[in-house]
Order: C-alpha cells, then sequence, then structure tokens
C-alpha cells in the first residue's frame, strides 16, 4: 500500500512521539493530571492507559481504524485560490 511508503513512516513515527512526549509533559502538573481525569472521566476511559495506548499504537493501528472512520463518498476537498 502506497500508505507505507517510507515518508509517512518517518512522519508517522515523528508524530507519535511528539504526541507521546506532550500527553506525558500535560501529566506533569497537578493541573494537567486533574484536566486529564476529568477528560477521562466524561469520555469514559481511564486517564492513566493513555500514555500506553499511544506507546503501542502501529501505523497499521491507525489505518485500520481511518478505513472505519473515512470514507471518499462522504468526503469534499475546497480549492482556495489566492487571488493575485
Amino acid at each position: 500500500s502506497s500508505f507505507f511508503n517510507p515518508s509517512i513512516v518517518l512522519n508517522f513515527d515523528n508524530v507519535k512521539k511528539a504526541f507521546y512526549g506532550g500527553k506525558i509533559f500535560s501529566l506533569n502538573s497537578v493541573e494537567g493530571v486533574a484536566s486529564s481525569m476529568m477528560s477521562s472521566y466524561f469520555e469514559g476511559y481511564d486517564a492513566f492507559d493513555v500514555v500506553d495506548t499511544i506507546s503501542q499504537i502501529t501505523l497499521k493501528d491507525l489505518e485500520a481504524r481511518l478505513k472505519t472512520q473515512l470514507f471518499e463518498e462522504k468526503s469534499s476537498i475546497s480549492v482556495i485560490n489566492p487571488q493575485v
């Protein structure tokens, strides 16, 4: 699949690391932990499982999820041309 070309894999790894690091950083303060716990309570997941989930997700997992969430027939595109 063209989805797995090297530049996409590298970009996925970079985004995953950034998201993981951001989540860890957010747990570095009482406010961040409280916010994560409150959000997870209302959304129905354990706030402390998120870090493990992020570390374990693969590009194949993401592709499988996107195939169940995104449908070409229900998408649109907008092209904005700047006025010169």
